[in-house]
């Protein structure tokens, strides 16, 4: 006998997809506020000694580039128009971890990536 119960009818498969779109709707907004938290969070916590609110905007940052597409292109936008923040942005790339440094990738505005 089986346990898992499946449902039959014109609607199942239906009822299902739209389900599952409005779960990754509501995932997508927890992590763009969780991302936004991140940097709010880590601008409360700059002032401090330890650099720890760096590693929190840094975290969020990257949180919101791959959750919000409308940031990203923002991003990629402020990254064309600023030719002296792109170069720093690249520059430090290079010494990012790769969970931070691939979202950046995604922004440049030039569509190439950094080694």
């Amino acid at each position: 006998m089986s346990l898992t119960r499946r449902s039959s009818g014109p609607y199942s498969g239906k009822v299902a997809g739209v389900c599952l779109t409005m779960f990754s709707k509501f995932l997508h907004i927890v992590a763009t506020f969780v991302a936004i938290f991140f940097i709010l969070a880590g601008l409360l916590v700059m002032p401090s000694p330890v650099p720890f609110g760096v590693v929190l905007i840094l975290i969020g940052l990257s949180m919101l580039i791959t959750t919000n597409a409308a940031f990203a292109f923002w991003l990629r936008h402020f990254r064309s128009r600023h030719p002296h923040m792109e170069e720093k942005i690249r520059k430090a790339q290079q010494w990012l971890p790769g969970f931070l440094r691939l979202p950046l990738e995604k922004t440049t505005p030039d569509g190439t990536e950094t080694n």
